[in-house]
């Protein structure tokens, strides 16, 4: 509903898709775990580069979740999943003091 889809953006419970979907991202123990539909990457996209880390499937092959350790230095994080297809899904940016 319009009220739903509302709340969500106001409590930055949403992300942005071309259709991957993310299915579960949290924090447990210092690591970002993130699952989501088959796809050929999961990166971790950081403040500055070097990016935070990427999960690549093996080629003819897809994944399905990632685990990232939680980057020491930085502001704020976000995530790229791609599909086979080559279509992208990203998370907002979250930013690290409210993970930890």
């Amino acid at each position: 509903t319009y009220e739903n889809v509302i709340n969500a953006l106001e409590q930055g419970d949403f992300y942005a898709s071309q259709g991957p979907l993310i299915e579960e991202l949290y924090v447990e123990d210092g690591y970002i775990h993130i699952r989501t539909s088959p796809a050929r990457s999961i990166a971790m996209n950081t403040e500055h580069r070097p990016f935070g880390g990427i999960s690549v499937a093996p080629k003819g092959e897809t994944l399905t979740e990632a685990v990232f350790k939680v980057p020491e230095n930085q502001k704020y994080i976000r995530f790229d999943v791609i599909d086979e297809g080559g279509l992208h899904a990203n998370t907002r940016a979250f930013y690290i003091d409210d993970m930890i």
